[in-house]
């Protein structure tokens, strides 16, 4: 293997600091996906998708974010309450 592929004593990473790495980053992502939702959610209850020149919140979501119909009924009608470990 190449030297500049192996990892030098320094980099690597304990289980402990790999785990809590690993829960920031569920804990960041789960919180981001309910304010995606949230925002999702307000521009379909208002209609404010309209405003931004989009048809209807399922093409706004496909264009912005990648979203099929499926999962963007998924992101409007799933439970709003706070992500779990971020209140």
């Amino acid at each position: 293997m190449d030297s500049t592929t192996t990892p030098s004593n320094e980099s690597i990473l304990s289980a402990e600091d790999i785990h809590r790495d690993n829960l920031t980053a569920f804990r960041v992502g789960n919180k981001a996906r309910f304010l995606l939702n949230r925002g999702l959610l307000a521009l379909y209850e208002i209609g404010l998708y309209r405003a931004l020149d989009y048809p209807s919140i399922i093409k706004y979501a496909d264009v912005n974010f990648g979203f099929s119909p499926s999962q963007t009924y998924e992101s409007l009608f799933s439970p709003l309450g706070p992500p779990e470990g971020t209140a």
